[in-house]
This record gives C-alpha cells, sequence and structure tokens, in this order.
C-alpha cells in the first residue's frame, strides 16, 4: 500500500510539474515571419501571472517564526511579526479575527491542546503579480 502511495504521489508530482509546464507552451504554425516574431513580442511583454519571490529565504523564515511562536503562545513575539491592523479572513464572515482575536484564538488553542509539534512544512514563496490576490504569498 505504501508504495502504490508513493507512487501516485510521485505521478502526481510529475503530471502536475508537466502540466505547468504545458500551459506556457504555445504552438505557432504560420508561415509568415512576421507573425511569427510579433507573438514573440507580445509574449515577451506579458507579464506572468507569478514568479518565485526574490524574498523567498526571507519571506519563507518569517512564516517559521510566525509557526513557531503560535506553537509556543509566544504573545510578543506574535504582535512583533504581524502588523496592528492585521486581519485574518475566512472562511466564513464571521471567521475573520483581527490581531488580539488571532492571539486570543491561540490561547484558546494553547488551553485546550497540549504537546502540539509543528512537524515538517514544505514552503515555497511566491510573488502574484496580477489580480486581488497580488503581492508576496508563502
Amino acid at each position: 500500500m505504501k508504495n502504490t502511495i508513493k507512487t501516485f504521489s510521485v505521478l502526481g508530482l510529475f503530471l502536475l510539474i508537466n502540466s505547468f509546464s504545458l500551459l506556457n507552451c504555445s504552438t505557432n504554425t504560420s508561415n509568415e515571419v512576421s507573425e511569427t516574431s510579433n507573438a514573440v513580442k507580445v509574449n515577451q511583454a506579458k507579464q506572468r501571472p507569478y514568479d518565485i519571490s526574490e524574498n523567498e529565504a526571507a519571506n519563507m523564515q518569517l512564516v517559521e517564526e510566525y509557526i513557531a511562536a503560535t506553537m509556543n503562545l509566544n504573545e510578543a513575539k506574535i504582535r512583533i511579526l504581524l502588523s496592528e491592523d492585521y486581519m485574518d479572513y475566512g472562511p466564513a464572515a464571521t471567521d475573520s479575527l483581527d490581531l488580539d482575536g488571532t492571539i486570543a484564538f491561540f490561547r484558546e488553542f494553547d488551553r485546550l491542546y497540549m504537546n502540539q509539534k509543528a512537524g515538517i512544512a514544505y514552503m515555497t514563496a511566491l510573488r502574484v503579480n496580477e489580480g486581488n490576490l497580488r503581492g508576496e504569498w508563502v
């Protein structure tokens, strides 16, 4: 069973990576040089929807520190890492929390659970270049 899951995971990862590369591919069946050169200019000028962030290492370090601060209920560190106008939105409108609400949530979480371990976290840091979610993401 474990080998089947590993094989499926590796196959799934392979297909996911290849699907992203195929999305970025385009074919040009036109024999006209002017159309080809114009298409290249347009493709070069168009910005990708996302890129790997130039701040990748720093952003991932920030998230690691935040996870450690929440797991250890280090309220002072949480306040340092989050801005005063921090908001945690959703999934429902009534689930949104500001900075104090977020800290209260982790206080209650700490009261209810013991010996919590973060385990291994896999992260990537992206910069979204367009749309409502534009910005730095981990």
